[in-house]
This record gives C-alpha cells, sequence and structure tokens, in this order.
C-alpha cells in the first residue's frame, strides 16, 4: 500500500500540467476559428494549423507523464486488492 503514495503525489502536478496544455491548445484553436476570415485573407492557414499541430503534440506529451502514473497507480491498487483477496481466503481457509 505504502506503494501508491510516492505515486500518487505526482499525479496531480502532472493532470495539472496536461490540463493547461490542453487550455493553451483550444483557446489557440477557438481564437483561430473566431478570426477564419481574416486568417484566409492573410494566408495564414498552414501556418496555424502548423500551430496548432505542435500544441498537440506537447499536449500528447505532456499527458504521458499523466497517464503512466495513473497505470501505476492502478496496478498498484490491483496487485494490493488481489494480495488482500488472497489474504482473506486464506485466513477464512477457503
Amino acid at each position: 500500500m505504502l506503494g501508491i503514495v510516492p505515486v500518487s503525489r505526482h499525479i496531480v502536478p502532472a493532470q495539472k500540467d496536461w490540463v493547461v496544455q490542453v487550455q493553451r491548445r483550444m483557446t489557440t484553436t477557438l481564437t483561430m476559428l473566431g478570426n477564419m476570415k481574416a486568417i484566409k485573407m492573410l494566408g495564414l492557414n498552414e501556418a496555424l494549423y502548423t500551430a496548432v499541430s505542435n500544441l498537440r503534440e506537447a499536449e500528447l506529451k505532456t499527458s504521458e507523464v499523466f497517464r503512466k502514473l495513473l497505470i501505476c497507480t492502478v496496478t498498484l491498487c490491483e496487485c494490493i486488492h488481489s494480495a488482500l483477496n488472497n489474504t482473506i481466503l486464506t485466513i477464512r481457509g477457503l
């Protein structure tokens, strides 16, 4: 059970970092969509597409830390749950 504590301490900061990246991409996308006419007139379609794509890649890279920590937490919890169940069954003699 103590194995969960070090992992879970890092989940909240990792999730916050990921959410910041999502918000950054969403804000950029919404601003771009709101100014689509001007963007097309200035020929900035490709540049902004590239910028949003780069933001998406940064978002996915940032989310990787959170997802790995989440997988570790779920795996550790499942191992603990299984160990406790086996212990209880052994104690009961089943």
